[in-house]
């Protein structure tokens, strides 16, 4: 069997899209399940509030509400703050969830879900800039190579 270099190069092309085609697929699908999940443990770190002050509503109606509370999220106000509370408190006392209660576990949820991590994010993009600041110091410092030349 004698092939040329043009059927080589499409059959090397073709080869290349479908192996490209399912990376992008396993990648879709790992992904989704990454989301699933990431909204799985939200939830239930929003259910672990309401029982950590002594209320049990509805698996439902904390789902519901985490959502509604999602949607205040595409407000424009500046990081969500006060959209998402608001969304989820309403949500809350509308399924007959106690207001006490709600405002109580809702700020709990906030402090755990969005404030919390943003302590060790602010020490990470310091420490970052530190390390970028010394790379371009350590590039600037460099002696210039002679063997190459500007295009």
């Amino acid at each position: 069997m004698n092939l040329d270099v043009n059927t080589l190069f499409l059959v090397t092309i073709y080869v290349e899209a479908i192996l490209g085609l399912l990376l992008l697929f396993v990648w879709v699908q790992n992904t989704s399940i990454h989301a699933v999940a990431w909204w799985g443990f939200d939830i239930a770190t929003l259910w672990a509030c309401f029982h950590a002050f002594g209320a049990s509503p509805p698996t439902a109606v904390v789902v519901m509400a985490y959502f509604v509370g999602m949607l205040g999220n595409t407000l424009p106000l500046p990081g969500g703050i006060g959209g998402v509370d608001g969304g989820m408190i309403g949500a809350f006392s509308a399924f007959g969830v106690p207001v006490e209660v709600s405002v109580v576990s809702v700020l709990a949820y906030r402090v755990f879900a969005f404030w919390l991590p943003t302590l060790p994010g602010a020490i990470a993009y310091l420490q970052l800039r530190r390390t970028v600041h010394r790379w371009q110091t350590a590039i600037e410092s460099a002696p210039a190579d002679p063997t190459v030349t500007a295009a």
